[in-house]
């Protein structure tokens, strides 16, 4: 017979809501309603929490619940876990739920166990749902494969992303549920949400007993705005959106359809504001982005610290250090770098670095690249990448086994991955995040009007008239709508990075992310579609 035992995570050092496992919402703290409301039918559960002392007050009152209480070194949520599950069989079952989410109830966590045992899987993460309402399923078995294998201090951390990257998890949709789907976030990450949901549930006669569905559909009728979020992907660095917001246009005026410039600071935060209450959860900037990381680290500072995971890029080093540089010239202009990323960002750990120009990865004998490595490892940054701009520049990078992380132009018009094999050299290489950036052609596939042309010898305006008449062949809104469902349906592709100069251009690219990619056949189908471009119009870089 399988057991299941539900882990409730929860601590007390959150930065936006300090102490709100503590909370009083319906009538009780928050992480004690969260238990009882997931062991509301008999099902087994325990807190997980740290041993430190800030947690003191929160094992205690837990305990005084009635509720089993684990804890476990600061940083290692893994080793917690497994702790708590030592005394069940590997094909057992773990659910992990988090001490912040009250909305998830005992038919949720059957509901979720019942969609893992329909699955040949043993990982299921639920996530793909509004904040608030997630919870991952796997077996004893893996979470102590993860116990034993993870080293990273991020896996140990928040328990499942050596899951993510290992057990290729499948992911439970909004299709898992029946019903609506189309719930509210209902995650308690701020004050104003802990007002929102202790509002709801202080107004039920039973808090414990209210049934999840009645409350997001009460919660709902309150809140204006809700919306599914937007579709998330695995990777080899956890789960993330498919959505990246490039955010160039917020630190200059970029692009060849812009027509009103780069955003004041107030619009700026707005834009960013929106994204993360959509459910984007990462950021594409760099240093050559002119204010774009000093306003992302006064956003991420205000409102979205830990929220959001920002990819960043080192200026092109040879203009600093020249062709052939000393390594002490190298690691001197290489750290600079990082450390000015850092102040702006407001981070005393970069998430992902890339190098902007692909060729400075050979730069000195590699001298700058020895010198990035040397900064992860001591704990400055957390993956490392290559910013490429042609398949040749791919492969390189590919060979060199210490990048993880790669982002690379891609449009529907451009065939060069294609006939270079890309997909099967990335499939040789499970462990490197890709994100899209260009797909809209810095501009030529919007549906702006073009303030600047490329100096290609290429109609433009027959080209667009072919995607145009593509997207109609093809049953897709419009040319935009056809350039990023294309890009969507690369098999290799984590994410797109798609930049927005508005909030108005944001809330439409959100919209048509919520909408399928290309099917295979459809993608097939568009190749005899479009006419072949020349490969300088693929490559912004030299369009003059």
């Amino acid at each position: 017979m399988i057991h299941s035992r539900i882990i409730l995570q929860a601590h007390t050092n959150a930065p936006h809501l300090p102490g709100k496992a503590l909370l009083s919402v319906g009538g009780m703290p928050m992480a004690v309603l969260a238990a009882k409301r997931a062991a509301r039918d008999g099902l087994e559960v325990a807190l997980a929490t740290s041993d430190g002392r800030g947690d003191d007050h929160l094992a205690e009152v837990t305990q005084a619940a009635g509720i089993r209480v684990f804890r476990g070194r600061r940083g290692d949520m893994l080793g917690c876990f497994a702790r708590a599950t030592a005394d069940l069989a590997a094909h057992d079952l773990c659910v992990r739920l988090v001490g912040d989410n009250v909305l998830p109830d005992a038919d949720f966590v059957r509901h979720a166990i019942a969609h893992f045992e329909s699955q040949d899987t043993t990982y299921l993460a639920a996530t793909h749902l509004p904040a608030g309402l997630a919870c991952e399923v796997f077996t004893v078995g893996v979470l102590r494969e993860a116990a034993d294998e993870a080293t990273l201090p991020a896996d140990r951390e928040e328990v499942t992303p050596w899951l993510v990257r290992n057990r290729n998890p499948i992911e439970a949709g909004a299709d898992w549920l029946t019903g609506d789907p189309d719930w509210p976030r209902c995650a308690v990450e701020t004050y104003d949400d802990f007002q929102r949901i202790a509002t709801l549930l202080d107004g039920v006669v039973d808090a414990i007993g209210a049934p999840w569905r009645d409350l997001c559909a009460h919660l709902k009728d309150r809140v204006t705005g809700g919306a599914v979020p937007l579709p998330r992907l695995a990777t080899p660095g956890g789960w993330q959106s498919v959505l990246v917001l490039g955010t160039v246009q917020l630190g200059l005026p970029y692009g060849i359809a812009n027509g009103v410039g780069m955003p004041d600071e107030a619009d700026a935060g707005a834009i960013l504001r929106q994204a993360m209450a959509a459910g984007v959860t990462h950021l594409d900037s760099a240093r050559a982005y002119g204010l774009s990381e000093a306003r992302i680290g006064a956003f991420l500072a205000e409102e979205g610290a830990g929220l959001l995971t920002v990819w960043t890029k080192l200026p092109p080093l040879r203009p600093v250090v020249g062709e052939r540089p000393s390594a002490a010239a190298a690691a001197a202009a290489v750290e600079a770098s990082i450390l000015r990323s850092c102040y702006a960002l407001r981070q005393r750990r970069l998430a992902t670095v890339l190098l902007h120009d692909a060729t400075d990865l050979s730069l000195g004998g590699g001298a700058g690249w020895r010198a990035l490595l040397a900064l992860k490892d001591e704990g400055l940054i957390g993956a490392l990448g290559v910013s490429v701009q042609s398949p040749a520049q791919l492969m390189a990078a590919m060979a060199e086994p210490t990048v993880t992380a790669v982002q690379l132009p891609c449009n529907l018009l451009d065939w060069r991955w294609r006939e270079a094999g890309v997909e099967a050299a990335l499939a040789r290489r499970p462990d490197v995040v890709i994100h899209i950036r260009s797909s809209l052609l810095q501009g030529v596939l919007s549906d702006g009007t073009l303030n600047r042309r490329p100096r290609v010898d290429v109609d433009l305006d027959a080209v667009r008239a072919a995607v145009d008449a593509a997207a109609v062949e093809l049953g897709r809104l419009d040319r935009v709508d056809l350039s990023l469902a294309a890009v969507r349906a690369l098999p290799w592709a984590h994410g797109i990075v798609v930049g927005v100069d508005s909030a108005d251009q944001l809330r439409r690219n959100i919209e048509l992310f919520h909408r399928p990619p290309l099917s295979a056949s459809a993608l097939g189908r568009l190749e005899g579609l479009l006419p072949r471009v020349p490969a300088k119009l693929l490559d912004p870089a030299q369009w003059g």
